[in-house]
Formats: structure tokens, sequence, C-alpha cells
């Protein structure tokens, strides 16, 4: 099980970086677009084309392109070499902390897990063997996605 979960995580992980780059290459191919029209509209001024509408238009862009100005900037520092990866040790440590947490306070544990999850919460003891105590738990709920 441990070992499923680093490979989930990292595969993650991945996936996210991934992301990370064609979310920039969208906001560089934005950029280049309005530029493009920005130019365009500058060209067409000295060939007689003033007007307030020209203008308005050439505000607009440069707005939009101020606006992603910052976000491009994020896209280009490449981050530093390849996606991290979790190790096996790291999952079980988290784990061994989370049922510490179940045993301990169930209220700060349902807190912990809710903030991975979108949607409510629920969790309930799983059946105990005859006569013993709940073996375990169980949790429901969807987890959140990555944002990008």
């Amino acid at each position: 099980m441990i070992e499923t979960l680093t490979q989930l995580v990292n595969r993650g992980l991945e996936t996210a970086y991934q992301a990370r780059d064609s979310q920039g290459e969208r906001v560089r191919a934005e950029v280049q677009r309005l530029k493009g029209e920005q130019q365009n509209l500058v060209r067409f001024l000295p060939e007689g084309g003033d007007s307030s509408g020209v203008r308005e238009e050439l505000c607009a862009i440069e707005q939009q392109l101020e606006g992603l100005r910052p976000t491009l900037m994020d896209f280009e520092s490449p981050p530093a070499g390849a996606p991290p990866k979790v190790h096996p040790a790291w999952i079980r440590a988290r784990l061994e902390r989370l049922e510490k947490l179940l045993r301990q306070d169930l209220a700060r544990a349902k807190t912990e897990i809710a903030k991975h999850l979108d949607g409510d919460l629920v969790i309930s003891p799983l059946p105990s063997p005859v006569g013993g105590r709940a073996s375990g738990s169980y949790r429901a709920g969807k987890p959140k996605q990555p944002s990008s």
C-alpha cells in the first residue's frame, strides 16, 4: 500500500509540473497575441487611423498585458530540476501521524483530513473483531484536485 501511495503522489507531482509548463505556454501565447494586436493598431495610427476607438483598444490591450506580466514572470523561471519525489518513508510517517491523531484527537484528525478534501468528511469506525475495539476507521470524501 505504501508503494502504491508513493507512486500515486509522485505521478501527481509530475502531472502538476507538466500542467505548469502548459499553463506557461498558454500565457506566453496570449502575450504574443496581444502584442501582435497592439503592433497592428500602432501601425494603423500613422495611416490616419487616429480615433478614440483605436486609442481605447490600445489602452485595453496594455491593461491586459500589464495583468499578464506578473504571471508571465512566474513562468519565466522554470522550477529547479525535476519534480520533487516523495519517499515511502515520508508517506509512512504521514500515515503514522494521522493514525496517532485518529486515536488521540479525532476532531483535529478530521480537520487535517478535511484540508485535502472537497466537500464533507465522514469518519466512522470500522466494524470491530468479535468482542474487541474498532480496528480502524473509514473515511468518505472526495480528494481535492490540484490547483493549476
